[in-house]
């Protein structure tokens, strides 16, 4: 991205977050909550104990963290680039710390790796387009709902409804299915992705929906719903950022290396065991993996950056912000905040704001209806008004995150 697009020195780009490794940086209160979930995993590795744990507790909301030979790490990258990383000291020390445990890795592993620089995938809804990245990520699920959702007067209804949440909850199935039965790595699978968003096979999957009962699609089983991260900026010029970034669950694979700091992520974890499935495990093969940062575009100008966190949450928190917006008309941090549900693997997961009469009526056509106390993703926008010449930012109040304009 430097190399096609910046215009400070590589160095300059890695000052702050040296600093922060180096001097500490203060723990904000969710990041604290999960600190604390999490302090078993950390304790069994020996670096993560010693590096991410304080008298083998959790960090606590206001203290301050470092992680000094993540430091000196920052500053090889800083001066090597990429092959800083991958090649010599740092990919010596990842590769001895896996093999100690009993990891068949090789330096070989490392120097093998390519970055992949794609045109984004595109699909219209009504009068704007959605941009999304090709697979291996599962983009394209946003497509799917979202033409299945142009086929309903989503206007017409109100957005805390029984209606809308059933439609929500139908079309997550559907989607979902598609999605598990075709996409995987593109180098080892031959996706169709304009079939699968053809008229045709939207109408065959809409025709299955009732509003009187739910569909059976079997289990799906997807695998995981860990984390994520997700940020967007816009500057004065008008390029735009749309970011998301994981390693999975809640401090990776919580293995720490053993001079470098560096805490090793476990998206391995999304990969499938069944044979000749699209997301089967092989070697030199990406999985089909959960981070999908979002744009949209009307008459050919970016309008909307935006994400929603969650793991597998993410393509049926983007359609629910999309749908709050476009549909519903509400304002960006009305249509972010705004009360969420998740049918993920035969169970309905509905975030307690939801009214209670909503939840009544999902259970009376046969939703498994559960109601959770944790809360579903969270989010980042920013919304481009060219005719007003504002940006207006919006930040999920489920994440410790802020919108900001300087």
């Amino acid at each position: 991205m430097h190399q096609d697009f910046g215009n400070l020195e590589f160095e300059r780009l890695f000052f702050n977050a040296i600093k922060h490794a180096k001097n500490g940086y203060k723990i904000t209160k969710k990041v604290s909550e999960y600190w604390g979930k999490n302090i078993q995993k950390l304790l069994n590795n020996k670096n993560s104990k010693k590096i991410f744990t304080k008298d083998n507790t959790s960090y606590n909301i206001h203290e301050k963290h470092r992680n000094e030979p993540l430091a000196k790490t920052l500053e090889i990258i800083s001066k090597k680039g990429i092959k800083g990383f991958y090649e010599g000291e740092i990919a010596e020390d990842i590769i001895t710390s896996l093999n100690e445990l009993g990891g068949l890795h090789s330096l070989e592993d490392l120097k093998k790796q390519t970055t992949i620089k794609t045109e984004t995938i595109k699909s219209n809804y009504k009068d704007i387009t959605l941009h999304q990245c090709p697979p291996n990520g599962p983009g394209i699920t946003v497509f799917l709902m979202m033409k299945m959702m142009e086929k309903y007067d989503l206007s017409s209804i109100d957005p805390m409804s029984f209606e809308r949440f059933h439609l929500e909850a139908e079309i997550t199935k559907l989607a979902y299915k598609l999605r598990e039965d075709n996409i995987g790595d593109p180098n080892f699978n031959k996706i169709n992705i304009n079939k699968l968003l053809t008229k045709e096979n939207i109408e065959d999957n809409i025709n299955k929906i009732s509003m009187n009962n739910c569909l059976d699609i079997g289990k799906l089983n997807i695998p995981a719903h860990p984390e994520t991260t997700y940020l967007t900026i816009v500057d004065k010029d008008l390029n735009s950022v749309s970011f998301i970034n994981s390693i999975c669950y809640s401090f990776g694979s919580g293995i720490t290396t053993n001079n470098s700091g560096i805490l090793l992520q476990n998206r391995g974890t999304n990969f499938r065991l069944e044979n000749h499935h699209p997301n089967c495990i092989d070697s030199n093969k990406r999985p089909l993996h959960t981070i999908i940062p979002g744009m949209v575009f009307k008459e050919n100008n970016m309008v909307l950056s935006y994400g929603v966190m969650g793991g597998q949450f993410q393509p049926v928190g983007q359609v629910h912000l999309l749908n709050n917006i476009f549909d519903f008309e509400l304002s960006i941090q009305e249509s972010i905040d705004f009360p969420r549900g998740f049918h993920f693997n035969n169970i309905y997961n509905l975030e307690n704001d939801i009214e209670a009469k909503i939840e009544k009526k999902l259970l009376q056509v046969g939703h498994n209806v559960k109601r959770s106390s944790i809360l579903h993703g969270g989010g980042q926008a920013i919304y481009i008004d060219y005719i007003s010449g504002k940006m207006i930012g919006g930040s999920d109040k489920r994440k410790d995150g802020l919108a900001l304009g300087l």
